[in-house]
């Protein structure tokens, strides 16, 4: 069986979940088919954001096989929008026990991260975006939530840098409206950046101006 990770974009943040592509079965119940039941479940939960209903899903599918890092996964993004954020580092926890790939790894610091973020330990958080930026430069969520803390902080030009680098990417990517959304955010933060810094650099050119 072949699998690969995409991205399902969601209503506050972009979900990895796994494609499976599953060899020919026979007619015949068997515990794969049953568990492949499973996983059409979950995303179909996902798709339509019931997503009680689809930790309930992952819930089977792991208590099944529990040796899968990317249901973990999976189910951690699952409990951020539960709000449940305990159990979404708990979920970091199981996955990166299981691998040390770095794309899953990567995924493992973006899950951690808004983990942190909603429990408002901003540290812990920009301490696992920076991670999830190093082993996943281009993507585009890791960039933009960073900016977006950074830009909070006032630290505008890293700011500037996270934000310009999701932006590129959102433009570049297939549009829907989360998308949309998104590269507005984004273009708003960077415009007002460009404003504080030149409005600083002109603050400064006076002071300079003044002094001598």
């Amino acid at each position: 069986m072949r699998a690969k990770i995409v991205l399902l974009v969601g209503v506050s943040s972009v979900i990895p979940f796994v494609v499976l592509h599953p060899s020919p079965v026979s007619s015949q119940p068997t515990d794969k088919a049953a568990k492949i039941d499973h996983l059409a479940l979950a995303t179909k939960y996902r798709e339509e954001q019931k997503w009680q209903q689809a930790r309930n899903e992952y819930n089977e599918i792991i208590q099944t096989d529990p040796n899968v890092w990317r249901h973990y996964i999976s189910r951690g993004f699952i409990e951020l929008h539960l709000k449940n954020y305990v159990a979404a580092l708990d979920n970091a926890q199981h996955a990166s026990a299981l691998t040390n790939f770095n794309g899953a790894m990567g995924l493992i610091a973006l899950l951690r991260a808004r983990a942190y973020e909603g429990m408002h330990k901003t540290d812990e958080s920009i301490k696992q975006y920076l991670e999830a930026t190093q082993r996943m430069p281009n993507n585009m969520e890791a960039q933009f939530e960073l900016g977006k803390i950074f830009y909070r902080q006032k630290k505008y030009d890293e700011a500037y840098i996270c934000l310009s680098k999701a932006h590129a990417q959102f433009v570049d990517v297939k549009k829907d409206k989360r998308i949309i959304q998104l590269a507005r955010e984004s273009e708003t933060m960077l415009e007002n950046i460009r404003e504080k810094l030149s409005s600083a650099k002109k603050k400064n050119k006076r002071k300079k101006s003044d002094a001598d």
